[in-house]
């Protein structure tokens, strides 16, 4: 997952260009938001058919994700080529993503553990 994000950033970085200009650029929260969704998308799917790459149609695998927050596979473009460019920026959002992750992954072992011990004791009922 984390291997197709920094392939992405490779790829991108490789043709991209030093202009700083935001204008055209999906916000730093809105991005926030995608690349959660992505991630998510990619744990949840663990899309193995390719390796993602800028040329090649496999960003369609992605387009429920952009459609949700009304942005393009180009609007996604542009603003990932934007925050390459901006590596400050583009690690404030990041931290925000990973941040957001682990909260939601520590949700997940709570409700984990819940339905363990509810599953424990629907069995010790039963004996």
């Amino acid at each position: 997952m984390i291997k197709r994000f920094i392939l992405i950033l490779i790829v991108v970085s490789s043709f991209a260009c030093s202009d700083t200009s935001k204008e055209g650029i999906i916000s730093n929260d809105d991005f926030v938001e995608i690349l959660v969704d992505l991630h998510i998308y990619d744990a949840m799917y663990d899309v193995r058919s390719s390796v993602l790459k800028a040329d090649d149609g496999s960003w369609e695998l992605y387009t429920k994700v952009f459609e949700q927050h009304n942005c393009t596979i180009d609007d996604f473009k542009s603003s990932l080529k934007f925050y390459v460019n901006n590596p400050e920026e583009y690690n404030k959002v990041y931290d925000v993503v990973i941040s957001k992750l682990q909260i939601l992954n520590d949700s997940l072992q709570v409700t984990k553990e819940k339905f363990k011990e509810l599953v424990l004791d629907k069995e010790a009922l039963r004996k």
